[in-house]
């Protein structure tokens, strides 16, 4: 493609002749089903690489099949209060920020807080948002408590009690743990198309806490998971 703009450029500035667009997209896809039986790659599957292998008029390769995964919200038993949890860094390393929602067992908002600490990685700030989740949860008094998140080797971290958490952690760590001995903690894994409250969440940039009234721009995340299906491609 860089040689046709290049060959096209110099016709015009060297022969003073103006080549159609249309001859020249029309070599580019030429070159490009030509060079297509070199290929040893393959593609995701995903909807837009098969969209773009067509406009192309390529075979497709993808790696393998991809296999859709039925994945919705759920609420928690009576009694119950679920905290959706999800974090995030500025950069890598960078300033974590981590946001937790809570609902009930109607699936109501109960609570909402985001919170920006220190510096470290994506995996950390979340592990940070777990445990403000904890921490948080004891303060209202609730003693059963459901934690779920996106990232599976954080839930088998905390699930574990794994003693590899990063020194700048430990003393927030120990303050969670020490509030689990009277309350009942549950921790789950979901996909990320049905944790777009706490991914919304942990992406602001303010430190604030939510008691009450759901803030307005929640309240499409929260109707979604009630009421949405979603499918997540493995």
């Amino acid at each position: 493609m860089i040689w046709v703009i290049w060959h096209a450029r110099n016709k015009i500035i060297f022969e003073d002749l103006c080549p159609r667009a249309s001859n020249a997209i029309t070599f580019v896809l030429a070159a490009i089903r030509e060079a297509n039986p070199l290929v040893r790659g393959g593609m995701d599957g995903s909807v837009s690489e098969l969209s773009i292998a067509r406009s192309l008029g390529v075979p497709s390769h993808p790696h393998r099949r991809r296999v859709p995964i039925f994945v919705r919200w759920r609420p928690p038993q009576a009694g119950w209060y679920k905290a959706n949890i999800d974090g995030s860094v500025s950069s890598a390393p960078g300033y974590m920020y981590a946001g937790v929602i809570f609902r009930n067992s109607r699936g109501f908002f109960a609570g909402a807080l985001y919170t920006r600490t220190g510096r470290g990685f994506p995996l950390e700030a979340k592990l940070v948002a777990i445990l403000h989740s904890i921490i948080y949860a004891h303060a209202q008094g609730w003693r059963f408590l459901w934690v779920e998140s996106d990232s599976s080797l954080i839930v088998d971290t905390v699930q574990k009690m794994n003693p590899l958490i990063p020194w700048r952690l430990r003393g927030m760590w120990c303050r969670a743990m020490l509030t689990t001995f009277d309350m009942m903690i549950m921790y789950s894994h979901i996909f990320r198309e049905a944790n777009q409250a706490a991914d919304c969440l942990a992406k602001l940039h303010t430190n604030v806490v939510w008691q009450g009234l759901c803030p307005d721009f929640l309240l499409h995340f929260l109707y979604g998971d009630m009421h949405s299906e979603y499918f997540h491609f493995s």
